[in-house]
């Protein structure tokens, strides 16, 4: 892809990602008339849907539009708002196939289906309770299952062609990032305490199971936030000790091995930080807190390699989340 799309605490950006070695800054959007309803701490960006990149603003109790059609010029299509629901949101995740969106409401432990048909009025349709402490959400589009990611738990739903939600199964699991692999089934946890990654089985959505928990005191020091890799067979994981990036072959998803990592200085600080993997060149696009874009090379069967670092001036707080797009 050409583009990447990250929210760092009030500011939407684009980076221009042509070139991996020569990363360069598109446009820049805060929040609309002078507020900061893009504000959140752990805003998780959903995708795109009708060139539209959705938000949760966690902070001001917001689920935003970003309107992306021009990626270098940005603007705020709509800002939705529900005193009863929308209650420091955290995650978002997007069907574009049926035009709906869904944003956790951590304090009060609800998940709400958003139909987002019209980028710019944004309404909701529905909520069901979830988690408590849910902090975000994974999608499988193909098989309609949504994933509410919890305090201590994985809870599955699934979803018709409205969004609303049913509730299935339930996985009692500490993990704080995630990501998932669509084909082989498999939901990935980092266990930042326990320098350890473990895996959840979906294949049947109405019993989860956990087939691997993989601890590497050396390689997987304080795991974070996630890539999956599943054309390549890799997970790109990042490490806050002492700034890792570590790739595991999940080739085997009950047996994980090290493929290859690399410590870097500009890497310090990821603790609030994101993925982004383009599959295709295999190269990993990442956030980090002190409001830098770092691009790697993957490829191989031995160590990443430093492609490029942006400091993105004026973007200091956290860069927790990050999507790439062809443009």
């Amino acid at each position: 892809f050409g583009t990447v799309f990250i929210m760092a605490f009030d500011i939407a950006t684009t980076i221009d990602v042509t070139d991996a070695s020569n990363m360069s800054v598109l446009d820049s959007v805060t929040g609309s008339a002078g507020t900061t309803n893009l504000t959140t701490a752990q805003s998780n960006i959903a995708g795109l849907a009708n060139n539209h990149a959705f938000v949760a603003g966690g902070s001001d109790d917001t689920f935003v539009s970003v309107n992306v059609s021009d990626t270098s010029n940005l603007s705020i299509a709509d800002v939705f708002t529900d005193g009863t629901d929308l209650d420091r949101p955290q995650g978002v995740c997007v069907d574009d196939s049926i035009d709906i969106a869904w944003v956790t409401s951590d304090d009060d432990s609800k998940i709400l289906t958003m139909d987002i048909s019209d980028p710019a009025n944004m309404s909701k349709t529905s909520v069901v309770t979830s988690l408590s402490g849910d902090k975000g959400l994974l999608i499988d589009t193909e098989r309609s299952y949504v994933f509410g990611l919890g305090t201590n738990r994985i809870k599955a739903f699934t979803y018709n062609s409205s969004g609303v939600l049913t509730e299935q199964n339930f996985l009692n699991i500490d993990t704080y990032g995630h990501a998932i692999n669509t084909s082989t089934q498999h939901i990935y946890g980092s266990n930042i305490a326990g320098d350890r990654i473990e895996v959840c089985d979906y294949s049947t959505i109405t019993s989860l199971s956990e087939v691997e928990s993989f601890t590497d005191a050396t390689n997987l020091t304080e795991p974070t936030a996630l890539g999956v890799d599943s054309t390549n067979n890799k997970l790109v994981v990042l490490c806050t000790d002492p700034g890792r990036l570590t790739v595991l072959d999940i080739s085997d998803p009950t047996s994980l091995s090290v493929n290859g990592t690399l410590t870097n200085s500009d890497l310090t600080g990821n603790e609030y930080g994101g993925i982004v993997l383009d599959t295709k060149n295999q190269i990993a696009y990442c956030t980090i807190f002190n409001s830098k874009v770092v691009s790697f090379d993957y490829s191989g069967s031995g160590n990443p390699s430093l492609l490029d670092t942006l400091t993105l001036s004026g973007l200091a707080g956290y860069s927790t989340s990050i999507i790439g797009f062809s443009r």
